[in-house]
């Protein structure tokens, strides 16, 4: 199928076209595109340990962009692989010939975030964890962590306590906002002054939300990596967790997909993934396949994989993200606090 000319796709703010870092020395072999596990360090750490597989001195670069803005990066072939956390508009461009999904790369997740001081008193919510406690507050039926996130957000709202946002077209903001509607509310549309007075929306990335939340005693909703990297740089210190994901099928799950041009390397469907590679293989799947089914290769091996699941744990004591066997993060947030750059678990 020949490439299309346009897309269904739209752009997520300003679509970027230069890398923003690259990793490693000599020509560059690959070009991935991804928002916010780019800014934590993780392509980072894997595009390093993927390099170090190769017989020669290579770079892979990094260019960062919102989610479907990344997919536009691929569309117009500023990218060689997309990292996106949006499931409908990876079908949409599939559906139109230009994309393939090769899996589930990882997971981050959406949490809730606020003061330690909790003026709104929502921590309580945050004490029934689990899928049985949630199914048993909802009747058995719909999204646990849905039913615990909205109800947050009503007593958010009541109390009138600060909430910053993020109204930069982001995933993000649109899941914040897909949760607020869930509310019956639309504080970002609603410009009385009792709205105004405790509903604050920003243009700012994510780690400039969260220092601004944190500043001001502030709830918002942010992605767990996003935290535990302000947390590590001492950025963050009055911050704890309220609401998480408590499975793999949570509302607030932010999984993170690998995508590719169908154009070139047609045969990685044929690449088993999840086999343990070993170091050679890498050179046989560079010479079939190039460079980027390589990647990928490596991306779901269990080389990979640990990478992910390791990835944080040394600097904060947790794991930034959870990798794809462990389908979300089996070390809980919910009340723990930053201290000397770690993440002190309740």
């Amino acid at each position: 199928m020949p490439k299309p000319q346009e897309t269904a796709i739209a752009a997520q703010g300003e679509l970027k076209t230069e890398p923003r870092e690259v990793y490693g020395t000599g020509p560059t072999i690959l070009r991935l595109g991804n928002g916010g596990a780019g800014a934590t360090g993780l392509l980072r750490a894997l595009s390093i340990s993927f390099l170090s597989t190769l017989e020669n001195s290579y770079s892979i670069s990094w260019t960062h962009n919102h989610s479907r803005s990344t997919q536009l990066a691929l569309f117009h072939n500023h990218i060689d692989i997309a990292l996106t956390y949006e499931r409908g508009p990876e079908r949409v461009a599939e559906s139109e010939g230009w994309s393939k999904t090769a899996g589930c790369a990882f997971h981050d997740h959406f949490v809730l975030a606020g003061p330690l001081e909790d003026p709104a008193g929502v921590f309580a919510l945050a004490t029934s964890s689990s899928k049985q406690e949630a199914d048993d507050e909802e009747g058995e039926s719909g999204d646990g962590g849905a039913v615990k996130i909205t109800e947050a957000f009503k007593k958010i709202a009541r109390s009138k306590a600060r909430f910053v946002s993020r109204c930069d077209g982001s995933t993000t903001m649109e899941r914040e906002r897909s949760l607020w509607r869930l509310c019956g509310l639309e504080p970002w549309k609603e410009n009385a002054e009792e709205s105004q007075e405790w509903y604050r929306a920003y243009t700012e990335t994510p780690s400039e939300a969260l220092m601004r939340a944190d500043r001001e005693g502030a709830y918002l909703l942010t992605d767990r990596s996003t935290l535990l990297t302000q947390v590590a740089r001492g950025t963050v210190r009055n911050t704890t967790v309220f609401v998480e994901p408590g499975d793999a099928d949570d509302s607030l799950m932010n999984s993170c997909y690998a995508l590719y041009s169908p154009s070139v390397d047609e045969d990685w469907d044929s690449v088993e993934r999840g086999q343990e590679v070993r170091r050679g293989d890498f050179a046989e799947s560079k010479e079939k396949t190039g460079y980027r089914s390589a990647f990928l290769h490596y991306l779901f091996s269990p080389a990979g994989q640990k990478v992910i699941a390791d990835f944080g744990t040394k600097e904060v004591g947790v794991p930034f993200f959870a990798p794809v066997a462990d389908g979300f993060a089996r070390t809980s947030t919910v009340g723990g606090r930053p201290e000397a750059g770690g993440w002190i678990c309740r």
